[in-house]
């Protein structure tokens, strides 16, 4: 732990300089000597490698708090990237600040391979090792570092406790390694590491904090690319020797290697090409180009002249990215050599999965993702936002043939969504939203039933249908998979006797990341307490002997899928997912619930891996858990999604023709009413 008597002395080292601290970019040029590589021992010069002016002119700029290093490999990440900036702090400004390491047990190592190798390389830089305690004398590093001028690099990591990271504050950080720190384990209460080692920051200003995040890019989900959305999302462009366009070529753009015979002939035939005028750039251009690079930000734009248009982007996180068109510590037929060889191998296989996921992560700095198979959905938020039709909010259309609500509960919110069906196919969604559930002033149980409860009002009052008429009685679905007990009671509070026929029915979502996290089954037949299959066997009723209800389980993972893909297909088509009308940020809730989860599908090696698909979840997803029950209801009641093939669906099979009573009584029951505009359909698919 580090002493008041240690804070004050580095404090009082800090009032004692008699020069002002010179800029990151002149320390580094007159302190940084490469300890390391081909060119060990020799000054830092950026004629080797032109683009890290670009960086160190970021690091100098005030306007940036958060800065984002990630490049490909032998570029000098980790140097410049977290290294250099810890120790300009450390040495030139004297500043203690955290070290940010993905365990604790990996400081010695990153101080030992990392940070100590530039100090002793460089004569000046040498006196700062730490004389005393923790890292002197080679010694092991544990929990903080303290150099011989006061300063205190105090270790922080992915892997301690919350309480690990308390009782130090910093205004700096410098974090390496940054896809340890996507997710918090599972003993600590906070979001995730990350948010936990900005928390040393809060007794400081926000203009007087600065992070430095270093970290290969791995997957589109964890650190350091999900901060690229809400950063700068800068690009390094440079001008074109024959036709004066700022570019930034990219894998495509390297070319010649893929005829090759030969690993040899690959490498001579490989070469850059610009992305505009297609014509080759030599390595000699290339270099000389690289001294006229431009930081462009996503809100700017360059022409033939170098004029920068646009100012500083509306965030002060910035986004560097180095590619290997601006890395001139390796050419294009070093490059071209690893691509050639990765194509050798079969493809499909999973010696060429993990080639090609070197390639994206260590060659390309790209994010790995896993091919995509048929059956994959991206959404994008904006695009959700923008599919509202000329229907009011809680109108059903003219032409509504099917309508159907799903209810999701928890603790304290219950959340609920109407969804319509059209006669030409069309789907619509009529109303969603939240409501309170009051579970401070009663059990859980007890909110529950009385929050819905007070939605059966609203139910039976139905939804009027543009042009006259209205439906009265439709298909709800409540999930019971929380506080089932409540759910019951609701449902027997809801129908007069129990039948498959209900209109309010209590249901359960299976899934392989769904709510209780057990993959679907549904039955072959109907026997014993299973009453009811749908003929794609996607849901199936059961009797509950203990609560004398019946409850539906359905396939939570292809209805989702349907949800998803109902909302990415042409609006007018059949299938296609609308929304009622109003502004687009009116929707901006049920979006960003629909696009909190999503269907990936990763290469998992060895026998028995390859492809598999599973769901991701990044947020809240009551919402898409609400269309999903929605969707899954409509088709019970007889709609019928358009023709497409879904990932992992079971084979479809007929429904046992075996005759079985559909209530407690053995009595059939009439179907709940079907809208007063549309013909009947076969409502349960009997």
């Amino acid at each position: 732990m580090v002493t008041l008597a240690e804070t004050e002395f580095a404090d009082a080292l800090l009032r004692g300089r008699s020069s002002p601290p010179r800029s990151f970019s002149k320390w580094v040029q007159s302190e940084l000597i490469i300890p390391d590589g081909p060119h060990a021992g020799e000054h830092f010069r950026l004629e080797r490698q032109p683009a890290i002016r670009l960086w160190l002119d970021a690091v100098d700029d005030p306007y940036w708090r958060s800065l984002i290093f990630t490049a490909v490999t032998q570029f000098g990440k980790s140097l410049f990237g977290y290294v250099s900036p810890m120790l300009y702090h450390a040495c030139e400004l004297g500043e203690s600040l955290g070290f940010c390491v993905p365990f604790s047990d990996m400081a010695d190592n990153k101080w030992q391979a990392d940070v100590r190798p530039v100090l002793m390389a460089s004569p000046s830089l040498r006196k700062f090792l730490p004389t005393r305690g923790s890292g002197a004398a080679g010694g092991t590093v544990r929990d903080s570092i303290q150099l011989s001028n006061g300063a205190i690099l105090k270790i922080f990591s992915a892997g301690a406790d919350d309480a690990g990271k308390a009782g130090f504050t910093c205004p700096t950080i410098a974090l390496t390694e940054a896809a340890r720190f996507s997710s918090a384990s599972g003993s600590s209460v906070e979001a995730n590491p990350l948010r936990q080692v900005r928390g040393r920051q809060r007794s400081y200003r926000a203009h007087k904090r600065r992070e430095y995040i270093e970290g290969t890019l791995t997957l589109p989900s964890e650190l350091p690319y999900t901060l690229r959305e809400a950063s700068s999302r800068s690009e390094i462009v440079a001008p074109c020797p024959h036709c004066s366009e700022f570019i930034a070529p990219g894998r495509e753009h390297l070319v010649g290697w893929k005829d090759a015979r030969s690993e040899i002939a690959a490498a001579k035939a490989a070469t850059w090409i610009c992305p505009k005028c297609e014509r080759a750039i030599s390595e000699k251009q290339r270099h000389k180009m690289l001294f006229d690079a431009v930081l462009l930000h996503s809100n700017q734009t360059i022409n033939r002249r170098g004029k920068v248009s646009g100012g500083l982007p509306e965030t002060t996180r910035l986004w560097f990215h180095a590619k290997p068109f601006v890395n001139c510590l390796l050419q294009a037929s070093d490059i071209a050599t690893e691509e050639w060889l990765a194509a050798q191998i079969p493809e499909d296989t999973p010696e060429r999965n993990d080639a090609e996921k070197e390639l994206h992560q260590f060659v390309w700095s790209k994010p790995y993702e896993a091919p995509r198979e048929e059956g994959s959905i991206e959404l994008n938020r904006d695009d959700v936002t923008s599919r509202t039709v000329e229907v009011g909010r809680s109108q059903l259309p003219s032409d509504v043939d099917l309508v159907a609500t799903g209810y999701d509960l928890g603790d304290t919110t219950g959340w609920y969504l109407t969804l319509a069906s059209r006669k030409d196919g069309r789907l619509l969604v009529v109303d969603y939203g939240s409501f309170d559930v009051h579970s401070k002033k009663a059990r859980p149980r007890e909110a529950i039933h009385a929050a819905l409860k007070a939605q059966l009002p609203y139910l039976k009052a139905g939804y009027p249908v543009l042009g006259g008429g209205a439906l009265r009685s439709h298909a709800v679905w409540a999930d019971a998979g929380h506080e089932s007990d409540a759910v019951w009671d609701f449902v027997k509070d809801a129908n007069e006797r129990q039948s498959i026929k209900n209109w309010i029915m209590a249901c359960r979502g299976r899934g392989v990341t769904q709510m209780d996290e057990r993959k679907y089954s549904c039955p072959t037949k109907k026997a014993g307490p299973v009453k009811q299959i749908a003929s794609d066997r996607s849901w199936y009723v059961e009797f509950l002997k203990s609560p004398r209800v019946f409850e539906i389980h359905w396939d939570a993972d292809k209805y989702k899928w349907l949800a998803q893909h109902g909302l990415s297909l042409p609006i007018d088509q059949p299938g296609a997912i609308a929304l009622f009308a109003g502004p687009q940020k009116g929707h901006r809730l049920l979006a960003r619930h629909c696009c909190n989860e999503n269907l990936i599908h990763e290469f998992i090696p060895g026998p028995g891996g390859g492809i598999r698909a599973k769901w991701v979840r990044t947020g809240a997803n009551h919402l898409l858990d609400c269309l999903a029950e929605a969707y899954a209801a409509l088709c019970r009641l007889g709609y019928r999604p358009p023709a497409v093939k879904l990932d992992q669906q079971p084979d479809a099979t007929e429904e046992s023709t075996e005759e079985e009573p559909d209530t407690l009584s053995g009595q059939k029951v009439d179907a709940p009413e079907p809208p007063t505009s549309g013909p009947r359909k076969n409502w349960f698919g009997d």
